[in-house]
């Protein structure tokens, strides 16, 4: 199925908080966030798809946690669409909100009860009727659909494809200003995994699908007026002996690895272009790019980090200021080409860091992925798949 998406965020970056709220940001004790790969669930179990997930980790804390996701755009939607994986690996102390969109009137919650370990979607504190009991160290696939278009107010939900009774509110129409993950904080363990969101009715529910990570593995065709324009982090000219996209592709990201922009360019016009990994999928949903940026200091600058298609287009993840000397965080969902995805398109996509006209600080770029959501690949998928795998 076709579907629109509007965020995919399966965490491959490593991270999961960062300036600039384009990954999520934390109150409370943030602490208990953290971003695990496949050794770090500790037993037994993998992330679901990718390399990482997110664990949300609390013993005996008083303090109220709550990790917010940005949603671009759901301040302006009267319906939101989602779907994720949801593992414990060790039951709440207490009933434990897990899921949270905070409406104009009453929230949209998921609770996870102590007792029975049954989800039950709620207006604020108004259950409806549970799923069936949640095992320990099993990924679980929930879907939602928010309609706040009209009073009453509508809730569907499923837990691995079985669908929850619908509940309502009578409320009038409201827009969600955010989304939130664990707003109570008991003794508990629980993972979040592959989580994507649209504002299309029909693309509800959104089922089975997966989140890999693309990351930069070589060099497009730059665009400098000479090799000095663009360096990597020692000041190496990107020259063909020293490459950009070795500066864009360290997970977790961090400031001590990047690719800057040391020379202005008067027509916006120079970059430096990577190519990202192949994807062996087929039934792609969307494509997620995320960018991390910094400077050299915190005077003005300027700057953009863009993803072209193989039909010319591009989507500008973030344009304007790179000033300030820690990551800042920016994403955009890549607009689909002309027919919409499929695995060729996503393979043909670059990267493109640069366009600066100001470095009174030098812009830097330490960071890009292609986080992609794909579905259940169809048969020509899966040959494709074996073919590459063995040729």
């Amino acid at each position: 199925m076709a579907v629109t998406l509007v965020k995919a965020e399966g965490f491959e970056h490593g991270t999961w908080e960062g300036a600039g709220n384009a990954i999520c940001t934390a109150t409370g004790e943030g602490a208990n966030y953290t971003v695990v790969d496949a050794g770090g669930l500790g037993f037994g179990i993998d992330n679901h798809t990718g390399d990482y997930c997110l664990r949300h980790h609390v013993h005996g804390s008083a303090a109220t946690d709550t990790a917010t996701i940005n949603v671009e755009g759901q301040d302006a939607s009267y319906i939101m669409v989602g779907s994720f994986y949801f593992l414990i690996h060790e039951y709440p102390s207490a009933d434990q909100i897990i899921f949270t969109m905070n409406q104009t009137g009453n929230d949209f919650r998921i609770y996870l009860e102590s007792t029975d370990h049954k989800l039950y979607p709620a207006w604020a504190s108004s259950r409806g009727n549970g799923s069936a009991a949640l095992s320990l160290d099993v990924w679980y696939l929930i879907d939602f659909r928010v309609d706040a278009s009209a009073n009453p107010n509508t809730i569907d939900m499923q837990v691995d494809g079985n669908a929850i009774t619908q509940i309502t509110s009578a409320q009038a129409a409201s827009y969600s200003s955010n989304v939130q993950l664990n707003l109570l904080s008991t003794t508990q363990e629980t993972f979040y995994d592959d989580m994507v969101y649209s504002f299309t009715s029909g693309d509800y529910p959104i089922g089975a699908h997966n989140i890999v990570g693309l990351l930069p593995t070589g060099e497009g065709t730059h665009n400098t007026a000479s090799p000095t324009e663009f360096e990597d982090k020692d000041g190496n000219d990107i020259d063909g002996s020293h490459f950009a996209y070795a500066g864009m592709n360290t997970v977790p990201p961090s400031t001590a690895n990047f690719i800057q922009q040391d020379t202005a360019d008067g027509t916006a016009s120079h970059y430096v272009e990577v190519t990202f990994a192949d994807t062996a999928h087929n039934n792609i949903l969307g494509v997620n790019p995320y960018v991390a940026y910094f400077s050299s200091g915190t005077n003005a600058n300027n700057g953009q980090e863009r993803i072209y298609d193989s039909d010319g287009g591009y989507s500008t993840v973030h344009t304007g200021s790179h000033a300030g000397t820690s990551l800042t965080w920016a994403e955009e969902m890549k607009t689909a080409p002309a027919g919409g995805w499929t695995m060729a398109h996503v393979n043909a996509l670059t990267g493109r860091f640069g366009y600066s006209t100001d470095i009174d600080s030098i812009p830097y770029c330490a960071f890009i992925i292609l986080q992609v959501a794909y579905g259940t690949d169809t048969a020509t998928g899966f040959a494709n798949m074996v073919m590459n795998i063995i040729g």
